[in-house]
């Protein structure tokens, strides 16, 4: 090689490898990192004990339609259009109840006494659950809405059960109604939605005579709620339970509206999470009485005691964890203990260095993630009285994008390495310690792949 070739060709190697490095002094770039681990609204929660989970047989493959598998059941929407959300219509956002006490706080500010929750394995009704997180390069968004679902079991009714991930080989939009054909005075119906933002939405709800959980409780309406997505460099979560039209023990208690609400914002720093928390009960009539029931205080009917549990939120770690559990209303009696239109949050949030390609430069930052496609403006829920004809809204779009190249960086870094390490090496030929280590394997051989392929 001639001295000219290989000075243009060291400094091109040169150039190579050194446009990759940042700046000696450049600052290293925070980022927002998030996991939501679990977000959660159910229309009734209970423990089981481990007698009472064994009267819920396990499934068998030999009767299950799909075989014990989660990627088999039905994922065909079956709802009618004038129910069907899809994947674009906006569903109804998480909101308080329009006669609620809004507490809220940061970092620095707790609120009540966490509440016993016996055992883990708990048999959620009408439930919708979610989960976000984004680390670094690796997003993740996902969740369920179901009619029945026990933790560390599993969804009951395959054909009343939706769930989405954004991030994997399965489905990132499910909607169904239950029973099929949907009669609009008694149905059920459910949807998840996930997606780029990273975004996850999903919405459970009850009507009539599908709304009836056992032992007596029933509701006329329920609405279950998780909304999760990052946005202008924050991750926002908020959860709704409402239960309208709620007979506790029946002729005896009912109530008029139970609601539920819970929502953090936090752009990963101690002093930029706030949280809210709400928890309503209006109209609670006992034997034909109205009667007021304070926050914290229960009252004793027929040997069952029912009361309003005080919402539970305990921010740790300088405000960079969080823990939010509002049970709603507890029904209790000698045997068991059961919550009503209840919600939980629970998630850590913070600020670190920028992911890398390549492990030794972690100031190359990743290509930044559309926004969400879930932006669902508010909506009111829908009275038992039907609504006045609305016009017709305009057709909404989504656009999906992927960001590419990644692979190109590492390729060229290596590339130039290469290129850099072949020149030194006949460089340090004019010396007897250069030949030397030519003479050495690995080197030895990448002289004589230079020597056959490449000198002419």
């Amino acid at each position: 090689m001639k001295k000219p070739v290989r000075a243009i060709a060291a400094v091109a190697a040169g150039f190579v490898l050194c446009a990759g490095l940042p700046a000696a002094n450049a600052a290293t770039p925070l980022v927002l990192t998030y996991s939501i681990r679990e977000a959660r609204a159910y229309a009734l929660k209970v423990s089981l004990s481990k007698q009472e989970l064994q009267l819920i047989p396990p499934c068998d493959p030999k009767t299950d339609p799909y075989g014990c598998d989660t990627s088999k059941y039905v994922h065909t929407p079956n709802c009618p259009a004038t129910i069907a959300l899809g994947r674009t219509k906006p569903g109804p956002v998480p909101e308080p109840a329009s006669n609620s006490i809004v507490v809220s706080g940061g970092s620095a500010s707790g609120l009540g006494t966490e509440p016993n929750q016996s055992s883990p394995v708990r048999l959620n009704k009408l439930i919708a659950l979610g989960r976000l997180g984004h680390s670094g390069m690796f997003p993740s968004a996902g969740g369920l809405a179901s009619d029945q679902y026990v933790d560390l079991n599993g969804r009951q009714t395959p054909e009343a059960h939706t769930q989405s991930e954004a991030f994997s080989n399965l489905p990132d939009y499910e909607e169904r109604c239950w029973p099929a054909p949907v009669n609009t005075s008694s149905f059920q119906h459910f949807l998840s939605r996930s997606g780029d933002g990273p975004a996850t939405y999903h919405l459970a709800e009850c009507f009539g005579s599908q709304c009836t959980f056992g032992a007596g409780v029933s509701v006329e309406h329920a609405l279950s709620l998780v909304d999760l997505h990052e946005k202008n460099g924050q991750v926002v979560g908020s959860v709704q339970s409402e239960l309208q039209g709620l007979t506790v023990i029946p002729g005896v208690a009912t109530i008029d509206l139970l609601a539920t609400y819970v929502s953090i914002h936090s752009d990963g720093t101690g002093k930029g999470l706030v949280w809210s928390v709400a928890t309503t009960v209006a109209g609670l009539t006992v034997a034909g009485q109205k009667v007021a029931l304070p926050l914290g205080a229960t009252i004793p009917i027929q040997g069952t005691t029912i009361g309003i549990v005080p919402p539970y939120v305990h921010p740790s770690d300088g405000g960079h964890a969080l823990a939010i559990m509002a049970p709603g209303l507890a029904v209790m009696n000698d045997n068991q203990s059961i919550f009503l239109g209840g919600a939980e949050l629970y998630g850590t949030f913070d600020r670190e260095p920028a992911a890398s390609f390549i492990p030794f430069i972690p100031q190359i930052v990743p290509p930044q993630t559309p926004p969400s496609i879930l932006q669902p403006p508010a909506l009111q829920i829908p009275p038992t009285v039907a609504p006045a004809a609305q016009p017709v809204a305009a057709p909404q779009f989504a656009i999906r994008m992927y960001d590419t190249g990644q692979v190109a960086i590492a390729v060229i870094l290596a590339s130039g390495f290469a290129a850099m390490l072949l020149i030194l090496l006949r460089w340090s030929r004019r010396w007897a310690w250069g030949r030397r280590v030519c003479c050495v394997q690995p080197f030895a051989g990448i002289d004589w792949l230079y020597r056959a392929f490449i000198k002419t």
